[in-house]
C-alpha cells in the first residue's frame, strides 16, 4: 500500500496543513489544474483517464472492469479513451522483432 494507507477510494485526495492527507476526494478542475501544473500544459485530466484505459486493456481488462472504474457508460467512450493503437505503433520493444 501507498501513501494513504488503502487499497480503494479516490486516487486524487486532499492534503491539509503539515502534509496531512485526507480522504477529501479532489473535484475534476483541481485534478486538472493538479495536472497542469506537475505535468505542463500537454497533458490533461483526459491524457490521464486516456492512460488508464489504455493500460488497463493492454494488461487484460476487459470492457466491463474498466467502466466500473471510470464510470462511462457507454462502449464508445472506452473505445474513444482507448490509445492501444498507439502504443503498439510506437513501442521500441517492435524494433527487437519479439
Amino acid at each position: 500500500m501507498g501513501l494513504l494507507d488503502r487499497t480503494t477510494g479516490p486516487l486524487f485526495v486532499r492534503i491539509r496543513k503539515g502534509e496531512r492527507i485526507t480522504t477529501d476526494q479532489l473535484s475534476d478542475k483541481q485534478v486538472a489544474r493538479t495536472v497542469k501544473q506537475y505535468l505542463g500544459d500537454d497533458y490533461s485530466a483526459h491524457s490521464l483517464r486516456a492512460s488508464f484505459v489504455t493500460i488497463a486493456k493492454i494488461n487484460g481488462a476487459d470492457d466491463s472492469q474498466i467502466m466500473q472504474q471510470t464510470k462511462h457508460r457507454t462502449l464508445t467512450m472506452i473505445d474513444r479513451y482507448t490509445r492501444v493503437q498507439q502504443v503498439v505503433k510506437h513501442n521500441a520493444a517492435l524494433k527487437l522483432g519479439l
